[in-house]
């Protein structure tokens, strides 16, 4: 998948429209003339806008001192149900 079609793939996972994509950009810090250049394939998403993407998405706070603790737990609960589904995959496997 190009960087052009994640960003767009992104922008509609959010629930955003046509007219939204800049707000959407704006909320990883891309500014209007940036969301254009990546959005017609003529610049990269870096790995930090990436990261953004994904911490938008889950509706992850700026990191802080005090939402540390936060950051944390959901680190761990992802953790848990990565590997929920990877044993639940392997029983699955060694099922057949």
């Amino acid at each position: 998948m190009t960087d052009q079609e994640l960003f767009e793939a992104w922008v509609s996972a959010l629930g955003y429209n046509e007219r939204q994509v800049t707000v959407a950009g704006e909320l990883i810090g891309l500014k209007p003339h940036l969301v254009t250049r990546v959005r017609n394939g003529s610049r990269p998403l870096s790995g930090a806008e990436k990261l953004a993407m994904s911490a938008v998405r889950a509706g992850l706070p700026e990191w802080s001192v005090d939402e540390d603790g936060a950051c944390q737990t959901l680190r761990l609960l992802r953790e848990t149900i990565v590997n929920k589904k990877s044993d639940d995959t392997e029983q699955k496997a060694s099922a057949l």
